[in-house]
C-alpha cells in the first residue's frame, strides 16, 4: 500500500522457474505504466470526497466504516456520517422573511446528492426559519479535479421565511433521499431580532463644514445586522422633501476588525461634496437602507440626529516650510474656521501612505497643529543624489540649499489647499562617551551635543527624557542642546535598567544617547601646603585608627538603631488606626463595590499593547490600525508581507534573524524591543511556538554570552531582543493568572496607597504628600503665606469635610469626603472618585477638569468654585491656589459638579457672598460692580505685566527651596513609618500571593525547570541561577506591575501615587536578594521602614524556589496552558500585516548582515531561506 495518494509507476514482470532461483526478466516495448491509488488518502478521509471520486478509481465508503475503502459498493442508501456546520453567515437577521442565509460544513454530499426541497417540512430549517427559495449550492473549486467527477459540496444558501414561534430552536437539514438531518450544528447559531431592536440612536459628529467631506458614524442598537452592509445612509434637508443619499461611501464598522454577532457595529459615511451649500443649513438623519428592502430608522431625541453645516476653512498659510526626512515636527496650519473641520491631514501630494493626522481645537478657529509628514523614498533618494524626480514635483531652487523641495497636501474634511515644504537630511545627535556620563547635581543643566539640530526642529519639537523623569529644554544651537535635569536621579525607564537611560526625540527621530549616573557634590578638602611628610603620616595613622574603632562600634549600632526603630513602629500602631480610619471605612466601600462590579481589568488586547510597546509607540503607530500605504504597494506588500510571515514561522530562519539582529551595533535597545514587541503581534496565536523558539535562545544567550557582559547579569536588563521576547511571552501568557488569582491583590494595593495618602494634605502643584513611602515627596512644611518667615509643620490639622454633590443637576446625592485644603480641582477628582467607585477610566462619563464646582447655599446662593479667580491671595509675585479653607465652606455643604456647556449655566450670573470668602482677601480690592471670574497668572498692572508663580500648600521654588539630602529626622520618619503601617497588609498579602509554589502558573514553572537544566549543564553557581530565576521572571514582571498598575487596570493612576508604588515595587525587588545588609541611618528609607518586613520576604523567596523546584509539572500541563491562551489571542485584533510590515523595514537596513548569516548556517542554507528573504526583499523594493 503506497503512503501517497497516487503514484503511476512502470509495470516490471519477471518470471521465475521456482521460489529460490533469480527471475527472468520480460520484455516491456509498449512502457506500460500503472497507476497505484490509496482511497483513504485520496479522499481526504471524507465520505462525500470519497463519494465524488471518478469510477474508474474503485472506491466506496461502507456503512458506519469511518473511512474510504477500495471495492465496489454493496447495497444502496447514503452511507455518509452526520454533516458538520462550523459556520452560518450572516449571524444575525430580522424576524421577517427575505434573509438570504449560507450554510458551510462539512459532509454536505455532492453534486448527485439532493438537499431536500419542496415539502415545507423538510427544507432545511435555520432557528426556526425555513428555506422558501430553491436551494442553491456551492462547489469545492478543487486543483485536482481530474480525480472526482461530480463537484463537492462545501456550502448551500436560500431565502429564508418568517421566524416560527411555535418550534423549539431547530436547526438541520436533509440530504439525499434518506431523512439524515443535522440537528446540532458545533457553531454559534444566528440570532433572529424584531424591527423594534434595530435602530439609529446617535451620531457623531454633529457638525461640519459646509461644503462636505465630513465622515460621520452612526451609533445605535444591532446596525451590523445580516450582511453588515448598508445600502444607503439618507437624510432629509429640510421639511416636506424626500430623504437623499448626501452621505456616500457607507460602511458598516466595528471597534475590532474580526466582526461577531457580540460587537457593537457603527456606520460611517461621508458628506458628499458640494460647492453650493449654504453655511447655517441642517440635515437630519432620516434612514439608512439594508439588503432585503429593510430601513433602519432613528430614534429617541431628535436633536441628536441633525448635522449643522459651518463655513468652510480657509487655510491660508504654513509655519515652518522645512522639515526632517524623518517627519514629525509641528506643522501650524493657519486660517479661518479651521475649527469647522473635524479631521485634519497632511500628505506628500499622490502619496497617501505619507500621511499625518492633525490636533484640531474646537476653541481655536485660526490654528490647526499637524506633523511634518515622513519623506518617501523618492524624496530620500533624490536628497541624496541631488537629482529631483518629476514623478514626485520635488524642484530644487536656489533658496533650497542641500534640500528637496515637495508638493503637500493639507486637508480638513472637504477643503484642500496645496503647499510646498523642503526636506532636510535628519540632524544627527551624539552618543555619550562609553555610554555613560557621570552627571554632577550641582551643574542643574544636561547638554546633549550634535550637528544641525536646530536646521528644522524648535525647542517645543524636542523632548528629552532621563529614564522616567522629564529633562526640559531651555537652550537649542546647530551643535547642542541643554534641558534643566531632575534634581535627583530618576528611575530608569527600561525595567530592570541600573541606570535610567537618556532618550531624545526630535518629531519622529528617536535617539537613546547613553545612560546618565548623578554624583553627589563633595566638599573640596583644603589641604594645607607645605605640610610635612611626618604630619601626613600622622594624620593618616590617626584616620585609621579612628576606622578600626567605628568599625567595631558599626554591629552595636545598627543593633540599637533597629531596636529604636521597632519601639517607635510600636508607639505609632495605634495612631496609625486612628488616622486611616476613613481609610479603612472606604476600603470597605471598594470591597462591597468589587463584589457587584468586578475589578477594571484591561482588555486582554489592551493589556497586551501596555505590555509590548511603549505609549508613545503606539500612538505614533497602533499595531491595531491598518498601515498606511499606497493601493498598488498595498498589493505587493501583501504576497510579500505573507511570504514573510512563512519564513518567520520557520524556526531556523527565526533564530538566525534574531542572532543577526542581536549583533548589530547600532540596533539599540528601544528597536530591540520595539523588534520583540512586533514579533509577538505578529506571532498572537502561536504561543507554543515561541516557547519552542525561547528554549533556542536562551540556550545560546547562556552558552555564549556577550563579551560586554557577565553571565550573572543575564536576564537583569532586557538589552537583547532575547531577554525582551522572554519578557513579552511571559507577560501575554500571564494575563489569565492575574486576572484569576494575584492581579485582585494588586488593584487593592493601588486603592489603599491612594486612599491612605488622599487622608492627608497632598500638595496640588508639586504632588508633596503628608502620607507617602516616598522620602523624596514628604510634606516637609506647611506655609501659611508667601511672606512669611515663620513655618509650621504640616503636623496641622486639615479639616475632614462632607459634602453633599449632586452631578448635574441630579435627584441623587452623594456624600463625598474631602479636606478643607484641597483645591477646587482636587475636590472635583475625589468626589467623581467617589461616585464613580471602581468605574474603568475609559468609561467615565466625565473628566474633572470639564466640571464645574458650585456651592449651593440657602434659596437661590449659587456659587462656583475655581483654583484660581479674582479672590486667590497674592503675595509680591506669588498667587496661591484656593482651596475650600479659602472660600471657608463649612462641612455638610451642598455642592453641584457642572457641565460649563449646560445652556442655563451659561446665562447665570455668580453669587458671591464676600463674608465667607477668607478674611485675609480684601473686600475693597474688587469694585462692587466686579463679578467674579476666573483669573489668569498674571499680575494687575497692566502697565508691567508679570507672570506670577503659583504655590498650594509648600513653594515650588528650586533656587529657594532646594531639599538638602540629609538623615532623616524622627518626624518625617514617624509619617513614612505610619504610612507604611497602613499599607502593610496588603503589601504582605500581595507578596504572599505571588510568592505561594502552589499558584505558580506553567510558563513559569517551565522556565525555572529550564533555568535549573541549563545551570546545571553549565556548572553555575546557585547565586547566579538564583539571580536569573528573580530577574527574569519576579522581578522583571511584578516590579513593573506594582510600579505601574495601568498596565494590567483601566485606571487613571496619579502621579503622587507612583511615587509611593514605586517605593513598594523597590522593597519587592530588594526582598529577591540573597545578601541582609545591616541597617544605618545612612541606608535607603524604604530598607529603615520595611526592615522586618525584608528579613520575612527573603525567606518566603527561598522557599518559593525550594518548592517550585520540587513540585512536579504534568506532562502536558503547559501544553494546555499554552493552548488556551492560543485561543484568547486569536480573539485579538492585532493587525499582524502592520506589525509585519514594521518587522520588515527593521530588518531592512540590515539586509546584507542577515542573508550573509542565513548563508552561513547549513540548516538555513540548505532550505535556501537566505534566497527566499533575498526574494522578499526585491519584491518590496521594486
Amino acid at each position: 500500500m503506497t503512503s501517497m495518494k497516487k503514484e503511476t509507476l512502470t509495470l516490471e514482470v519477471f518470471y521465475k522457474l521456482n521460489s529460490e532461483g533469480p527471475g527472468v526478466y520480460l520484455d516491456n516495448p509498449n512502457q506500460i505504466d500503472v497507476i497505484v491509488y490509496n482511497c483513504s488518502i485520496l479522499s481526504q478521509g471524507k465520505c462525500n470526497f470519497c463519494n465524488a471520486l471518478k469510477s474508474e478509481y474503485i472506491c466506496h465508503w461502507p456503512l458506519n466504516s469511518g473511512d474510504c475503502k477500495h471495492g465496489q459498493k454493496v447495497g444502496e442508501g447514503y452511507t455518509c456520517p452526520m454533516p458538520e456546520i462550523p459556520k452560518i453567515l450572516p449571524r444575525d437577521g430580522y424576524t421577517g422573511e427575505g434573509t438570504i442565509i449560507t450554510v458551510y460544513g462539512n459532509e454536505f454530499g455532492t453534486e448527485n446528492d439532493t438537499i431536500v426541497y419542496g415539502d415545507t417540512s423538510v427544507n432545511p430549517v435555520v432557528v426556526n426559519k425555513r428555506c422558501i427559495s430553491v436551494i442553491e449550492s456551492n462547489y469545492r473549486d478543487s486543483t485536482d479535479a481530474e480525480d472526482f467527477n461530480p463537484g463537492i459540496r462545501e456550502s448551500f444558501q436560500c431565502t429564508l421565511g418568517r421566524y416560527s414561534y411555535d418550534k423549539q430552536n431547530k436547526t438541520g437539514f436533509s440530504i439525499y433521499d434518506v431523512m439524515y438531518k443535522s440537528e446540532e450544528p458545533t457553531v454559534l447559531l444566528p440570532i433572529w431580532k424584531g424591527q423594534d431592536d434595530v435602530y439609529v440612536q446617535s451620531m457623531e459628529p454633529k457638525k461640519g463644514p459646509a461644503i462636505g467631506g465630513t465622515v460621520i458614524s452612526l451609533f445605535g442598537k444591532n446596525l451590523g445586522i445580516g450582511n453588515r452592509v448598508v445600502q444607503n445612509v439618507k437624510f432629509l434637508s429640510r421639511e416636506g422633501v424626500l430623504p437623499t443619499s448626501t452621505c456616500k461611501h457607507s460602511k458598516v464598522q466595528s471597534e475590532h476588525l474580526a466582526m461577531t454577532v457580540f460587537e457593537n457595529f457603527y456606520v460611517t459615511c461621508e458628506v458628499s461634496i458640494d460647492v453650493d451649500r449654504e453655511p447655517g443649513t441642517n440635515m437630519t438623519f432620516k434612514e439608512l437602507e439594508i439588503p432585503v428592502n429593510q430601513r433602519i430608522e432613528g430614534k429617541n431625541v431628535l436633536s441628536d440626529l441633525i448635522f449643522k453645516f459651518l463655513p468652510n476653512p480657509e487655510i491660508r498659510s504654513i509655519h515652518p516650510t522645512k522639515g526632517f526626512l524623518s517627519g514629525g515636527t509641528i506643522l501650524t496650519v493657519k486660517g479661518q474656521h479651521l475649527n469647522s473641520s473635524n479631521v485634519g491631514t497632511v500628505s506628500i501630494s499622490n502619496e497617501k501612505e505619507t500621511q499625518e493626522n492633525c490636533i484640531i481645537d474646537p476653541n481655536s478657529a485660526d490654528q490647526v497643529l499637524c506633523k511634518v509628514p515622513n519623506a518617501t523614498v523618492g524624496v530620500r533618494n533624490a536628497l541624496e543624489s541631488n537629482t529631483p524626480s518629476n514623478s514626485q514635483r520635488k524642484k530644487r531652487s536656489s533658496h533650497c540649499d542641500g534640500c528637496v523641495t515637495v508638493d503637500i497636501l493639507v486637508k480638513l474634511d472637504g477643503v484642500e489647499s496645496h503647499f510646498t515644504i523642503s526636506y532636510y537630511h535628519d540632524p544627527s545627535i551624539n552618543k555619550f562617551d562609553e555610554n555613560v556620563l557621570l552627571y554632577q547635581t550641582d551643574q542643574q543643566y544636561l547638554e546633549i551635543k550634535g550637528e544641525n539640530l536646530n536646521l528644522v526642529a524648535e525647542m517645543h519639537d524636542i523632548n528629552v527624557t532621563i529614564g522616567l523623569g522629564e529633562c526640559n529644554v531651555v537652550e537649542l544651537t546647530g551643535t547642542y542642546m541643554r534641558c534643566k535635569a531632575p534634581s535627583s536621579q530618576p528611575q530608569p525607564g527600561i525595567p530592570g535598567a541600573t541606570l535610567p537611560e537618556v532618550n531624545v526625540t526630535i518629531g519622529n527621530i528617536q535617539r537613546t544617547v547613553g545612560y546618565i549616573e548623578y554624583q553627589k557634590k563633595f566638599e573640596n578638602v583644603l589641604i594645607i601646603a607645605g605640610a610635612a611628610a611626618g604630619t601626613a603620616l600622622f594624620l593618616l595613622v590617626l584616620v585609621v585608627a579612628f576606622f578600626v574603632c567605628k568599625y567595631r562600634k558599626v554591629g552595636s549600632k545598627a543593633k540599637a538603631l533597629e531596636k529604636q526603630l521597632n519601639d517607635l513602629e510600636l508607639e505609632i500602631k495605634h495612631v496609625a488606626k486612628e488616622e486611616f480610619l476613613d481609610m479603612q471605612t472606604s476600603m470597605s466601600t471598594v470591597n462591597r463595590n468589587l463584589i457587584e462590579q468586578g475589578f477594571p481589568f484591561h482588555s486582554y488586547q489592551q493589556y497586551a499593547c501596555n505590555a509590548m510597546f511603549a505609549t508613545d509607540y503606539l500612538m505614533s503607530d497602533p499595531v491595531v490600525s491598518s498601515y498606511k500605504m499606497s493601493d498598488e504597494l498595498r498589493a505587493r506588500a501583501r504576497t510579500g508581507m505573507e511570504r514573510f510571515q512563512g519564513l518567520l514561522e520557520n524556526k531556523f530562519f527565526l533564530v538566525s534573524l534574531i542572532t543577526t539582529m542581536e549583533k548589530q551595533k547600532h540596533f539599540f535597545i528601544k528597536e530591540k524591543s520595539n523588534f520583540a514587541g512586533n514579533l509577538c503581534a505578529i506571532m498572537m496565536g502561536r504561543m507554543d511556538y515561541m516557547h519552542e523558539v525561547l528554549q533556542v535562545l536562551i540556550t545560546q544567550l547562556v552558552e555564549d554570552p556577550s563579551s560586554k557582559r557577565g553571565v550573572k547579569s543575564l536576564f537583569r536588563r532586557s538589552e537583547s531582543i532575547t531577554e525582551k521576547l522572554l519578557s513579552n511571552w511571559l507577560s501575554l501568557c500571564l494575563y489569565p493568572h492575574l486576572k484569576d488569582h494575584t492581579g485582585s491583590l494588586l488593584y487593592l494595593l493601588y486603592i489603599a496607597t491612594r486612599k491612605t495618602m488622599e487622608a492627608g494634605p497632598i500638595d496640588a502643584l508639586t504632588n508633596d504628600a503628608k502620607y507617602t513611602l516616598s522620602e523624596e515627596k514628604l510634606l516637609r512644611k506647611y506655609q501659611g503665606s508667601a511672606t512669611d518667615e515663620e513655618t509650621t509643620d504640616v503636623k496641622f490639622e486639615a479639616k475632614a469635610l462632607t459634602l453633599n454633590v449632586v452631578v448635574d443637576n441630579g435627584e441623587e446625592i452623594y456624600p463625598c469626603k474631602a479636606l478643607d485644603c484641597d483645591t477646587v480641582n482636587q475636590v472635583k477628582a475625589k468626589c467623581l472618585d467617589q461616585i464613580y467607585v471602581n468605574y474603568p477610566a475609559s468609561q467615565l462619563p466625565v473628566d474633572p477638569t470639564e466640571l464645574l464646582l458650585e456651592w449651593h447655599a440657602g434659596f437661590s446662593g449659587r456659587m462656583i468654585l475655581r483654583d484660581k479667580d479674582n479672590t486667590s491671595k497674592r503675595d509680591d509675585e506669588w498667587i496661591r491656589v484656593n482651596t475650600l479653607a479659602h472660600y471657608a465652606v463649612a462641612d455638610q455643604s451642598n455642592m453641584a459638579l457642572v457641565d460649563p456647556r449646560n445652556a442655563e449655566l451659561s446665562q447665570q450670573e455668580d453669587y458671591v457672598n464676600l463674608a465667607q470668602i477668607d478674611p485675609g482677601f480684601d473686600v475693597n480690592s474688587m469694585g462692587s460692580d466686579q463679578p467674579l471670574t476666573a483669573e489668569c497668572s498674571t499680575s494687575h498692572d497692566e502697565e508691567n505685566p508679570m507672570e506670577l508663580k503659583q504655590w498650594h500648600l509648600v513653594f515650588n521654588d528650586d533656587d529657594a527651596n532646594k531639599k538638602e539630602k540629609s538623615a532623616i529626622d524622627e518626624l518625617y520618619l514617624n509619617r513614612l513609618i505610619t504610612t507604611k503601617l497602613s499599607l502593610v497588609k496588603y503589601i504582605d498579602d500581595l507578596f504572599s500571593l505571588v510568592l505561594e509554589s502552589s499558584k505558580c502558573p506553567p510558563p513559569v514553572k517551565f522556565l525555572y525547570d529550564f533555568l535549573d537544566d541549563l545551570a546545571e549543564k553549565q556548572k553555575i553557581d546557585p547565586d547566579t541561577l538564583h539571580a536569573w530565576k528573580s530577574h527574569s521572571y519576579s522581578i522583571r514582571i511584578w516590579a513593573m506591575l506594582i510600579k505601574t498598575p495601568s498596565i494590567l487596570f483601566d485606571i487613571n493612576a496619579p502621579s503622587y501615587v507612583s511615587e509611593s508604588l514605586d517605593v513598594i515595587s523597590q522593597v519587592f525587588i530588594e526582598s529577591f536578594s540573597r545578601t541582609e545588609q545591616a541597617v544605618s541611618k545612612e541606608s535607603p528609607t524604604q530598607k529603615l521602614i520595611f526592615r522586618n518586613e525584608l528579613t520575612k520576604f527573603r525567606t518566603h523567596v527561598q522557599e518559593f524556589y525550594k518548592n517550585v523546584k520540587e513540585n512536579v509539572q504534568k506532562p502536558d500541563e503547559l501544553g494546555q496552558y499554552l493552548t488556551s491562551i492560543n485561543r484568547n489571542q486569536q480573539e485579538t485584533t492585532f493587525n499582524k500585516n502592520a506589525a509585519l510590515y514594521r518587522l520588515y523595514e527593521q530588518i531592512k537596513p540590515y539586509t546584507d548582515e542577515i542573508l550573509d548569516d542565513l548563508s552561513i548556517c547549513q540548516e538555513t542554507r540548505c532550505l535556501q531561506l537566505n534566497k527566499k528573504l533575498d526574494d522578499i526583499f526585491s519584491m518590496m523594493e521594486e
